[in-house]
């Protein structure tokens, strides 16, 4: 039988265990999620280079749209072997919409691509200025 003076102890011990529990089974819940969104990612960049491979001598070139902060390993996996010119144009931010539920940030996703695009020696062309909307004359 607990005594009056014990369940409080009783009870916090209860609590803090299902917290821990609780905590455990979010993070391999985000773990899960997190990996099933890599997977999906790289299914998708395969793909991707499955039909660039599958179509090629079809195109002429590739036109990287970067609307938001792209993955850039995502970017290689898909385009390394497009063997045809690869043009980056990215989205500029817009004043007044830098809040986090707005921001593109595809100014410093450009500088990422381009520089592993580099470290893999796939050639690419970039224009002036870095980032453009593509409706701007």
């Amino acid at each position: 039988m607990t005594t009056k003076a014990t369940a409080p102890k009783a009870a916090a011990k209860t609590r803090k265990t299902s917290a821990k529990t609780t905590a455990k089974t979010k993070a391999k819940k985000n773990d899960a999620l997190t990996a099933s969104i890599e997977d999906q990612e790289a299914a998708a960049d395969a793909a991707l280079a499955k039909w660039l491979k599958s179509h090629e001598g079809e195109y002429d070139g590739v036109i990287l749209c970067m609307p938001i902060f792209v993955d850039e390993n995502g970017a290689i996996a898909a385009l390394q072997d497009a063997g045809v010119p690869i043009l980056m144009q990215a989205y500029p931010d817009e004043i007044g919409k830098m809040d986090f539920k707005h921001r593109r940030d595809a100014f410093c996703g450009k500088f990422s691509v381009t520089d592993v695009f580099t470290q893999y020696g796939v050639p690419f062309t970039v224009l002036k200025p870095h980032v453009v909307h593509p409706l701007t004359p």
